[in-house]
């Protein structure tokens, strides 16, 4: 539902990120939610933290449940290491895997 506000607003508020964008003196809100306790990226969370991503052909001597192969990711996602640059776009259907150096999976979140 519009709401119709005279500037420009960024709000915060908990882990969720609130943003306002114009659209004819109409601003259209639109709510880019945290990893949080009530977001688990629908079961991705569950699934891959904590786990190691692996090219489908790389060899290893971890057992099954402690890795995941890059076929099995979803086809819109974007793998992330530590202090990697990244683009600001939003694009809710992509999901965002942040690995550590050994390609470890910390944390997951849509955007």
């Amino acid at each position: 539902m519009p709401i119709t506000l005279q500037t420009k607003v960024l709000a915060f508020r908990s882990s969720s990120f609130y943003s306002y964008t114009f659209r004819s003196k109409t601003f259209i809100m639109q709510r880019f939610v945290g990893n949080n306790a009530n977001n688990d990226c629908d079961g991705w969370r569950d699934k891959l933290v904590g786990k190691t991503i692996l090219k489908d052909t790389d060899q290893t001597s971890l057992s099954s449940d402690q890795v995941i192969r890059e076929s099995e990711l979803p086809k819109v996602r974007r793998v992330l290491p530590p202090n990697a640059m990244m683009t600001m776009d939003y694009r809710p259907e992509r999901l965002n895997i942040h690995v550590d150096a050994n390609r470890k999976i910390r944390s997951v979140n849509y955007g």
